[in-house]
């Protein structure tokens, strides 16, 4: 009989409530893509985090959202309920700044209905006077879940760890799921676009970050162990690709620059980063598009 302690765990919420920041800094390392812009997580990333005999799987979800209207926003959407339906461990991370609107309570709405046990995270406590989050506690309170409480601050980490420790000692037992010194179990590959990714989030302004994909097309290590990788920005319309290079290129150098560092640390080694920008003006209508980004194409 095991010893070992294993949990997977489904960290939801709104859009932009924190979700991707929280669990980089459960785990330790960074594994999920943030940005302050909304919908920056497209699928289920698996996050693992090892200490001692016990070992968590975070799932980072796409945030949830009443109104989709393109297939993108479908299969996002879509994405992020599936796994909701699907877990038995539920972190409901929750904005205290802006707590309730449309988006919560349809989560709220689907957790009463598979009648599920949830950890309430109220996350950016740093933001607000504890007298203002009374009435956010007492709203909750109010539903019929079986229910934990936890306030912290997923930026600056304050009680992050009473929220680690309390999945540590109440993991089930059972044997660990990936092996004790992975971190994720998305493809090396998927990963560096995500990182990408996520420095044309930032980059970037308005609509142009919805409508752009990042593929890693190679990855090849050399004797030396330099590794190179190339990589396609794909675009769905002309006018972004000028917005994206900047004068002169600059503006990609930058975004690729921020990438190969960020690359090298998480991987441990010397890379080579070459960014290309192709226009694929029905890359949103295409399934196998949706595919590499581990989604699946709505009907």
């Amino acid at each position: 009989m095991t010893n070992n302690k294993c949990d997977f765990i489904s960290v939801v919420g709104a859009p932009n409530a924190g979700k991707s920041t929280l669990i980089n800094k459960l785990i330790g390392s960074k594994v999920c893509i943030t940005s302050p812009k909304i919908q920056t997580t497209r699928t289920v990333i698996k996050a693992i985090f090892v200490e001692g005999n016990t070992q968590l799987v975070f799932m980072d979800t796409p945030g949830i959202f009443v109104k989709a209207k393109r297939k993108l926003e479908k299969a996002i959407l879509q994405e992020a309920i599936d796994n909701l339906i699907a877990s038995e461990q539920i972190i409901f991370i929750i904005d205290v700044t802006k707590p309730f609107n449309n988006d919560v309570e349809k989560i709220i709405d689907i957790l009463k209905k598979y009648n599920k046990k949830v950890i309430f995270v109220l996350n950016k406590v740093d933001l607000i006077k504890p007298e203002k989050m009374l009435p956010v506690i007492q709203k909750l309170q109010e539903y019929t879940l079986e229910k934990e409480f936890f306030f912290v601050s997923a930026e600056t980490g304050e009680n992050v760890e009473l929220l680690k420790k309390y999945l540590i000692d109440n993991a089930p037992k059972g044997e660990f799921a990936f092996d004790p010194e992975q971190i994720t179990d998305v493809p090396s590959k998927f990963l560096a676009a995500e990182i990408t990714r996520e420095k044309l989030f930032h980059a970037m302004h308005q609509e142009i970050p919805y409508n752009l994909s990042v593929e890693t097309e190679s990855w090849k290590t050399d004797s030396e162990n330099i590794t190179e990788i190339h990589q396609v920005i794909y675009i769905n319309r002309a006018s972004h690709k000028a917005m994206i290079l900047g004068k002169k290129g600059e503006n990609l150098k930058k975004i690729g620059t921020q990438s190969r560092y960020e690359l090298q640390e998480i991987f441990g080694t010397k890379m080579r980063l070459f960014l290309f920008i192709k226009l694929r003006e029905d890359w949103l209508e295409t399934e196998n598009m949706y595919e590499h980004m581990g989604l699946k194409f709505p009907k």
